[in-house]
């Protein structure tokens, strides 16, 4: 039998590769398979090469974000080679068993365990939050490390994040308009149900028609989000012109703030405050309140910790896409008595490798 150390790899275009035939989110051109694991852009790199080669796994609500994507044209319509994975739901493809279970991070996002042919279990974390339903249990694991210095330990909860959120927009709403910007995907969703059944039914919210389309999906698979209103629409234009009550929603997608005088502008923030408050006041005074809300949605060092310790990996290889994946090993090692290594940084830019 190989050593575990074989059967899991990070290679240098990031694609983690899990036995010989499976990549997830990254193209690697000798694995037959692709398994993507969500819908953030650093997750996504060499899809559409992916797309024309492999056969690709992904949750039906992965599939739904990436459709309403002008990059991702087509992935919504029938493909052979694109199949919809029920979380929990296991399946074989090459005889080889995988299974995708809930991460807790983004709308449709999953963990990966695949058995191979010789029995060995091999999994990736993806991002993910803690604490978790169910976790995968694998021989070796490849680790997202995002949280994995010891010094990233999250000194509030998220329930007090959001719980700031909803007390900083009522307030700032009686005074004039809302800005609020997330530069991650899904943040702004997240923030629009938690503050939809919290204001007075006059506030409007407004954004541009690609972050609707992407709120759309999150209604369909359970959000509840008020109506919004597309920004370039008369009705959308009225509203700013007559300084009604309203929240104007940005993304990745719209990057250009409102006007004019006594706004509150709030960046949503996917990195954890650094003090026990999730709220960062950058301005407290007109003509512009300013405010950063720390909505993570990533395990922190203590989580990290005790995934891997719920996993039961023997081996585990910390993905150098996170900055602290060297930290990570190590603390792995110490804590744990596991056998742990951080992938190698070199990167390359050769196709498919």
């Amino acid at each position: 039998m190989s050593a575990l150390s074989d059967m899991v790899q990070v290679s240098p275009s990031h694609a983690i590769i899990l036995g010989d035939d499976i990549a997830c989110d990254g193209f690697y051109d000798s694995c037959k398979v692709r398994i993507q694991t969500h819908a953030h852009d650093d997750h996504l790199k060499g899809f559409n090469s992916s797309k024309k080669t492999q056969e690709i796994f992904l949750t039906k609500e992965t599939r739904a974000l990436m459709s309403v994507r002008k990059e991702f044209y087509g992935v919504g319509m029938v493909c052979s080679n694109i199949h919809e994975i029920e979380p929990g739901e296991k399946f074989i493809f090459m005889d080889q068993k995988i299974e995708l279970l809930h991460s807790n991070h983004i709308l449709g996002g999953v963990q990966v365990c695949v058995e191979l042919l010789n029995g060995t279990r091999v999994g990736y974390s993806s991002d993910f939050d803690w604490p978790l339903d169910e976790i995968i249990q694998v021989d070796a694991l490849v680790i997202d490390s995002t949280g994995g210095h010891p010094n990233k330990v999250l000194e509030y909860t998220q329930g007090e994040a959001e719980a700031a959120l909803i007390e900083i927009t009522k307030e700032a709403i009686l005074h004039g308009p809302v800005d609020i910007y997330g530069s991650q995907r899904g943040i702004v969703q997240r923030a629009m149900q938690v503050l939809s059944p919290m204001l007075p039914p006059d506030t409007f919210f407004i954004c541009n028609e690609q972050l609707e389309k992407e709120n759309n999906v999150y209604r369909k698979y359970g959000y509840t989000i008020r109506p919004t209103v597309d920004i370039a629409t008369p009705e959308g234009r009225e509203i700013i012109r007559d300084r009604g009550r309203y929240i104007r929603f940005r993304g990745k997608s719209d990057k250009k703030s409102i006007g004019g005088d006594r706004k509150t502008k709030i960046t949503l923030s996917p990195f954890p405050n650094p003090t026990e408050n999730p709220v960062t006041v950058w301005s407290s005074t007109w003509p512009e309140r300013s405010y950063t809300v720390g909505l993570y949605d990533h395990a922190d060092f203590n989580g990290t910790i005790e995934y891997v310790r719920n996993t039961g990996a023997e081996y585990v290889l910390t993905d150098s896409k996170g900055e602290h994946a060297f930290e990570l090993a190590s603390e792995i090692r110490a804590r744990l008595n596991i056998d742990s290594k951080h992938s190698p940084h070199k990167e390359s830019i050769e196709w498919g490798k």
